[in-house]
């Protein structure tokens, strides 16, 4: 049989149909993907998450367009008001906020759900 892709080291990527154990080496920011055999050197196309929705339904898209970021009166953002659940390669969740008329500053953190020392979520 063939072997399972490393992962891109310089990227920090990976499949998760792959060698998740080669990643978890470069550290708490990489990321792995189901894929589809899309990358360079597949030596498997198949579509990984096709393959799974023949045996398990997908979950309803929780966001659809964009959602009004809820803030406590503290400033504070939780995560458990403001979560967003990615359904499918198409999908992404979007939250909007407005800075008041005398400007300020914004810092934002994201933290992702993480699995095996990574995350399976890019965040941009």
């Amino acid at each position: 049989g063939a072997e399972y892709y490393a992962g891109n080291q310089r990227w920090r990527w990976g499949s998760i149909m792959g060698q998740q154990w080669e990643a978890e080496k470069w550290g708490a920011q990489h990321v792995l993907q189901w894929s589809k055999g899309d990358y360079d050197r597949a030596n498997n196309q198949q579509d990984d998450l096709r393959l799974i929705g023949r045996y398990v339904s997908r979950r309803a898209d929780d966001i659809t367009g964009s959602r009004r970021l809820r803030i406590a009166s503290n400033g504070r953002v939780a995560a458990s008001q403001n979560g967003g659940k990615i359904t499918d390669r198409t999908d992404s969740d979007a939250w909007t906020f407005t800075i008041g008329p005398n400007g300020g500053t914004v810092n934002l953190v994201v933290d992702r759900t993480e699995y095996l020392g990574g995350s399976m979520l890019d965040v941009e």
